[in-house]
């Protein structure tokens, strides 16, 4: 007797009289190492000041508050921004290797930061653009390719003013 579950070796299950193929795996749009890549990126950038993240102020604290008809204190809201820049400024110690962690930690880090990252943007809270590092490779690349073309434009009319097209 067969279970419902069983699949033969080209990857099909049967059920019934009905054969069907086995779902095969999905892979996500992004691999580790793309997201790895996106938040190197974003950190490099966060650093020299080509993106700027606008972290909820106190006053936004409170006036979500006031929306959810609660009172918060001002102290309160403050402390609630400075904890907001603190925990972002810890993940980012923690993927940048400036905090030690174990790989575990390393790669929750990772996720979080990317997560953060996605949410930031979609508050619109991420002002400037930011590269990861295959980009980073690709215009290196472009870099040495160019001055290989800018080489061989020099001799090319080095070669020119010397006479070479005489015959």
């Amino acid at each position: 007797m067969q279970n419902d579950d069983d699949t033969d070796k080209i990857g099909t299950v049967e059920k019934g009289s009905e054969t069907q193929k086995a779902e095969e795996p999905c892979s996500p749009i992004f691999s580790k190492e793309e997201i790895k890549s996106i938040v190197k990126g974003f950190i490099s950038s966060f650093i020299s000041g080509q993106i700027v993240v606008k972290f909820k102020s106190a006053d936004e604290f409170i006036n979500e508050a006031k929306y959810d008809g609660k009172r918060l204190k001002n102290e309160e809201a403050l402390r609630m921004e400075v904890s907001n820049k603190n925990a972002l400024l810890d993940v980012i110690h923690v993927c940048d290797g400036t905090k030690q962690a174990k790989k575990e930690e390393i790669d929750q880090a990772i996720s979080l930061l990317f997560d953060s990252i996605m949410g930031l943007r979609m508050a619109q809270r991420i002002s400037g653009t930011f590269y990861g590092s295959d980009m980073e490779a690709r215009i290196r690349k472009l870099e040495e390719g160019l001055s290989k073309t800018n080489s061989l434009i020099e001799e090319f009319v080095v070669w020119v003013r010397q006479g070479g097209f005489k015959q």
